[in-house]
C-alpha cells in the first residue's frame, strides 16, 4: 500500500509541475481533476487511451486495426471494441470500471474540454448524455 501512495504522490508533483510550468494562463482543470480525486498515473493512462478509441469509434465506426494492435493487450480495448457510436454512458461505465464509482464522468469530460484535451470527442460525449 505504501509503494501505491508513494507512486501518486510522484505522479501528483508531476501534474503540478507541469501546471506550474503553464501559468501563463492557468489551464489546468483536467490535472486540478487528477490531483484532487487521487488518480494514479496508470488510471489517467487508461482514460486517455479510452478517449482515443472512443474517437477512432465516433470518426470510422469502429476502431481502427491500427489501434487494435497498439492495444491489443489492454482492458480498455476489450471494453470499447464495439461497431457503434461512442456513448455517454459507455463512457461512464469506463471511467468507474478504470477509476471507481465515485467520480462524476460528467465533470471529467468537462475538465477535459477545459483543458483543451480531446475536445471533440468530450463534446461528443457530453452531447450523447441526454439522448
Amino acid at each position: 500500500m505504501e509503494n501505491i501512495n508513494l507512486e501518486l504522490l510522484h505522479y501528483q508533483i508531476k501534474l503540478l509541475n507541469t501546471m506550474v510550468a503553464s501559468t501563463d494562463n492557468f489551464n489546468s482543470h483536467f490535472f486540478s481533476f487528477v490531483i484532487d480525486h487521487n488518480i494514479t498515473e496508470t488510471q489517467t493512462k487508461s482514460i486517455m487511451q479510452g478517449l482515443v478509441l472512443l474517437k477512432d469509434r465516433m470518426r470510422y465506426g469502429k476502431i481502427s486495426d491500427e489501434f487494435k494492435t497498439l492495444y491489443s493487450d489492454s482492458e480498455v480495448l476489450k471494453m470499447l471494441d464495439k461497431n457503434m457510436p461512442p456513448s455517454f454512458s459507455e463512457f461512464k461505465q469506463l471511467v468507474h470500471t478504470v477509476i471507481g464509482e465515485d467520480i462524476s464522468a460528467e465533470y471529467l469530460l468537462k475538465s477535459l474540454i477545459m483543458q483543451g484535451i480531446n475536445i471533440d470527442i468530450c463534446q461528443a460525449l457530453l452531447d450523447s448524455k441526454d439522448k
